[in-house]
Parts: C-alpha cells; structure tokens; sequence
C-alpha cells in the first residue's frame, strides 16, 4: 500500500534551493543552465514536482556534470516520494560538487533517508491495521511520527492505538505531548491537548511515582539516575512544576551555577514558586555562599527573605528537617512551602460529594507537622505535667500504650495537650487545619494515597479485608500499631493513612465552595461537627483516601478507640 500524500509543503522543499558555486561551462550554455535551474527552483515552490523534474533533468543532459542540475532533480523525486531514486540523483550531485556545496547535498541525503523511513513505516502501518495487528501498527505510526514529526496524523494513530486497545497509556502520553508542545499546528496541539486530558487520570500517578524516585535518587546523590527518570517524567507532562522543582534540585548536586540558575528561573513557566525549590535544594548551605544566588533571591523577596534562609540553615530547620522543643514533646518534621490540589475528581472510586470542588490551595508558609501521631506517652507527660485537663483514657486488653497513638479522646481533649505543649515550650503549637493535614498526607502526589493508586496493608494499619482500586486483600489488626510501624511519606511522616483518625480544628462544610484557600481553617462560632482525616485500623482502604473527609461532633462526650490527632506550628 503505497500513500498518495505531500511529504512536506513546497516552501519547505523550496527552503532547500541554495545559491551553488559557478560551473565551468561556455556563457552560453551557463545561461541556457541557469534559466532552467532557476524555473526548477520556482517550480518547487510552487509544488509542481513533475514539471521541476524535467526542467532539471534537461539541465542534467546539458551539462552532466553539473551538481546544480543532479541536486534539484533530487528535490523534485522527494517531492514525488519516489525516494529511492532521489537518492541516487542526490549521490551523483555529492559526488560532483565542490567542498563548499557539500552541506547542502548532505542535508537533501538526510532528507530523503528520514522521510523514506517515515512513509515506508506509515504504509506498513496502515496495512498492519488493516489486518487487525493493532501492537505492530501502533509500533509502525510511532516509527514513523518519530521519523518525521510532521506527520502528526501518525502519532495520533498510534496514540489512539496505545491507549485504546493496547492498553499503554504512558506509550500514548508520551507522543500526545511531543505533538502539543512541537507541532506548529494550533490544531494539533489542540487536539494532542484534549486527549492528553482524557488521559490525565491514568497518566497523574505515573508522574507521581516518577517524581517520588527522582526525589529519591536526587537525596542519594544519583544524578545520573535522577536525570533518566526526569526525563521519563517530562515526557509525560512537561508543564509539571513537581518536576520542574527537581529539575532544580538535580542541578544543585553539582557545581554548574549556570544550570541551576536557568532551573529556577524556569519554575514561573511551570507554575511553580521559587520559594517551593529553594528551600528544599541539596547543598543550600553551600548555594548560599555564591553572590549571583543572593541577589537572585534578593530581587525575588527581598533581603528578609536572605536571612530567613540563612537562619534556617545554620539552625538545622530546613524541610525534611526533625526537631524536639523538648525531651517529651512530639518530633516534628519541617515541611516545604508549597501549593496543591484540594479534594478529589469525579472519577475517584469511594468519592463523596464533600471532597469537591477541587481547588488549588497555597501553604505560603513554613510550617511544621508531627511526625507521629501523638502518643500515650506524650499524652502521660500532659497528665504528669498536670495537663490535658487530668483526663486518662480508657484502654483495651493487649494493646499497648507507649508508642501507640493516644486513642478515647475527643477534639476538646485534642485543644487541651496542644494547649499545654505551646504553654510548656512558649511555641504556637495547635492542631492541623483540613488544609495543611491534607497537603501533609499527599506529600506532592495527587493519588488518593500518597503510596499511588491502591494502598496495601504493608504500608498502613487498616482494615485488610477489603480492597481499593487494583490492590489485594490483606491483614485486619484490628488495634492500633506503634507509631513508625510502617514506611513515612514524601515529606517524613507517618500514619498519614491508617492507624487513627485524627482530628483537625476545621468545622465540617458541605463541599469546599467558599472555603479559604490559604492553609487556613474554617470555622463557626459553636460549631459541633468537626473534621476527622485519614481513616483508621477500622476502616476500609477507601477511607484512608488523602482526600477522605470524614466527621463526628466534638462537644460529645463520646469518645472513640478509633480517634487521636497530631500536632503543627507555624515556624
């Protein structure tokens, strides 16, 4: 099956047509030559391959030496997509010409290899498809959009293959961005963008995953590693301001001032804040050091803001950084400033209305989050410094106290402890609004779990009879675990899913409409129901969801084994 179609516009061919050196032929006979390259040339342009090819060919039996005449013959069989004789005449006029012509022809070679390929491939595509062997004709259009870009119709094909019947969808994302971010067809990029969206869903925890490895592999100083799973990221979605920011952080594990000077500069076409890099930046302390990063940030938020990082550094108080304000105060984990997504889509199983509409919110601030959960032991520290209003929950047989995660206490018992850490240590401790518990368990994933699209009983405390998305059954402990019993999220902590519900000062509402988007709180003068976060031993995985909001009334006395909270301060 042989396609009928332009390989390329005329102008683009016509591009081609270069000013050669003179050739060593009678006036006469250069005159005859020159009017008829010169009409080959037009001829082109215009798209009347036919006609260029025998106007260039009389030029050739004229003067057969002439490498004029042999390289537009070459043009006009490109445009006729009759490669293999284009090739031939585009040798011949290699070899005839002089050293300073060369490149020219060199690039018509190159030309015609890279779109033989490209149709040949487009061909056995389509007679693949025909014949129902849908991976080998997905395999062929991508050959052949790779081959030629220009041939975006291709890449579409093999996109719709890839994510349709063949079920890739990464394979499909992969050329949908290369067609929206290269094609110069608004059309194109148009449509490459609207299948990109269907695909989004699918496509989002990929990229959360890639971003969590080369966080990974940049905190274990691997930029080789690094670089090839960024690469693999952008790919995926290159306008990504997580990916941007570890773009910048792969440039400070070395010493390429440059690199990381551009990486920064890049994060406001990302939609990434600066701020949101540079402090979590490998070797800051050393960056701090060179003049062209201090008046970078300078110009960007003053000299304040200079300081503040510099105090930060020489304290040890950086993102990812832990602390204690004393021996029997809960470990605290310094979490980046940042923006996200709030709530869950529409197509997130075990979804409720509440969790919607989505909207961006902006932690603007420094912040740090409990590691753990608060626990006994934390809790009977309150009670001995006589705290936490002398309440001591009641326990069950066998479960522990300790490290466990403090249970039986209500959201007035949860204000007391923080109530009595802020009066012990003189720091503005409290509980986590809905906001900042939320940016806090997604740790930059958009998932409904920070560990990806399932969650399995490995790596939190819930209960293991039932299943979410394509995870598999697993233990039911029904008690609670110490805290630390299973793996931290991206920011350090952990718990964020599983083991107890833990309160948050946020008054329950019933969606996310008019709402503050800054990190803050809402609340109403006598408010009863309050909001619980991140699903318990009990629940199924479903209510682990980072976006789970789950409620009770926080005036009762009725206090539950399921129910604990943890602690923040603004820094």
């Amino acid at each position: 099956m042989h396609l009928r179609r332009p390989l390329a516009p005329a102008s683009a061919i016509a591009a081609a047509c270069l000013f050669f050196s003179a050739i060593a032929l009678p006036a006469s006979a250069r005159q005859s030559i020159a009017v008829e390259i010169q009409s080959a040339e037009t001829l082109i342009a215009e798209g009347q391959y036919v006609q260029a090819l025998a106007t260039s060919r009389s030029a050739a039996q004229k003067a057969p030496s002439d490498h004029r005449a042999r390289y537009y013959a070459a043009m006009s069989l490109l445009g006729l997509e009759r490669f293999s004789e284009a090739r031939t005449e585009a040798d011949l006029a290699l070899s005839l010409a002089p050293q300073e012509d060369r490149t020219s022809i060199e690039s018509l070679i190159a030309a015609i290899d890279l779109q033989s390929v490209s149709l040949t491939a487009e061909a056995d595509a389509e007679a693949a498809l025909a014949a129902g062997l849908n991976a080998r004709a997905a395999r062929l259009f991508a050959q052949a959009f790779e081959a030629d870009p220009s041939r975006t119709e291709a890449g579409f094909q093999a996109a719709g293959l890839y994510a349709g019947t063949l079920k890739t969808p990464v394979d499909a994302a992969r050329i949908l961005r290369k067609i929206e971010d290269q094609s110069p067809d608004s059309a194109d990029r148009a449509r490459a963008a609207g299948e990109l969206e269907t695909l989004a869903p699918v496509i989002r925890p990929i990229v959360d995953d890639l971003v969590r490895k080369v966080r990974s592999a940049i905190d274990s100083k691997d930029a080789a590693g690094a670089g090839k799973i960024l690469a693999d990221a952008e790919a995926l979605d290159s306008s990504s301001g997580s990916i941007a920011i570890q773009r910048a952080r792969l440039a400070a594990i070395g010493d390429d001032a440059r690199s990381l000077e551009m990486a920064l500069l890049e994060l406001a076409s990302k939609n990434a804040d600066m701020d949101e890099a540079v402090w979590v930046l490998p070797n800051l302390s050393q960056w701090l050091e060179q003049d062209w990063l201090t008046t970078l940030l300078q110009d960007y938020k003053g000299a304040d803001y200079v300081k503040l990082l510099i105090d930060a550094v020489d304290k040890g108080m950086l993102p990812g950084s832990t602390f204690q304000d004393c021996s029997s105060c809960p470990a605290m984990v310094v979490l980046p400033s940042g923006n996200f997504v709030m709530g869950s889509p529409s197509t997130e199983s075990g979804r409720s209305s509440d969790e919607g509409p989505q909207r961006t919110v902006i932690i603007g601030y420094r912040l740090a989050v409990g590691k753990f959960e608060v626990t006994w032991s934390e809790w009977e520290a309150c009670i001995s410094d006589g705290g936490c209003r002398g309440y001591t929950p009641d326990n069950l047989p066998g479960w522990g106290k300790g490290k466990h995660p403090i249970v039986r206490v209500g959201w007035i018992d949860a204000k007391s402890y923080v109530s009595w850490l802020s009066k012990k240590t003189g720091q503005p401790y409290r509980l986590l609004s809905e906001a900042e518990w939320e940016y806090a368990a997604r740790a930059s994933s958009s998932t409904p779990f920070h560990t990806g699209s399932t969650i399995s009983t490995n790596l939190a405390n819930y209960n293991g009879s039932y299943t979410y998305g394509a995870g598999a059954t697993g233990v039911r402990r029904a008690m609670t675990m110490p805290v630390g019993s299973f793996p931290a999220n991206g920011f350090g902590l952990h718990d964020m899913h599983g083991n107890v519900k833990e309160w948050v000062e946020d008054c329950r509402t019933e969606s996310y409409e008019n709402v503050p988007s800054d990190g803050s709180a809402w609340t109403m003068e006598g408010c009863a129901d309050r909001v619980l976060r991140g699903g318990s031993y009990a629940d199924e995985p479903k209510d682990l969801r980072s976006a789970n909001r789950d409620r009770t009334n926080s005036l009762s006395s009725d206090r539950r084994f399921y129910i604990g909270f943890r602690v923040a301060k603004t820094l």
